[in-house]
């Protein structure tokens, strides 16, 4: 059975993790903090993967309110950077400090593989370490 995975972010973000990700996980979309909030009580998910331009930069709002959330803090949570350009080593610095410390189970910036052939894998791969190191899902 697949693994579903929650996406709150951009269209731009989207088309990266989709070309990634597909089709070896269930991909589920959404574009606001309250759309993503819905859907969390309705379906179980194994993971969420959360852009740092998702709602006009609400990604760490969402981290909050989900770690906050006795039922759904179990629930891995990714923070992904898919824009152009890259931050700065400072600012991209800081930001995986926050998502560390909100409790993220990891950072990724699709500019770490914009270099290589297998980018799509890269990225996967790294997304499923970072899944797979926050313990079993939720929905297995």
């Amino acid at each position: 059975m697949k693994k579903r995975v929650l996406l709150a972010v951009t269209q731009e973000e989207e088309a990266k993790l989709r070309a990634a990700l597909q089709p070896d996980y269930e991909l589920v979309t959404a574009r606001v903090v309250s759309e993503v909030l819905d859907l969390l009580q309705q379906e179980q998910f194994d993971a969420i993967i959360a852009g740092v331009d998702f709602d006009e930069s609400r990604m760490f709002d969402l981290l909050r309110t989900i770690k906050a959330d006795a039922s759904l803090k179990s629930v891995p949570f990714v923070c992904f950077r898919g824009r152009e350009p890259p931050l700065t080593v400072e600012l991209e610095a800081s930001v995986i400090t926050l998502a560390q410390a909100l409790g993220a189970c990891g950072y990724l910036s699709s500019t770490d593989f914009a270099y290589t052939q297998k980018a799509g894998e890269e990225l996967r791969l790294a997304i499923e370490r970072c899944i797979t190191r926050s313990g079993e899902a939720p929905g297995e």
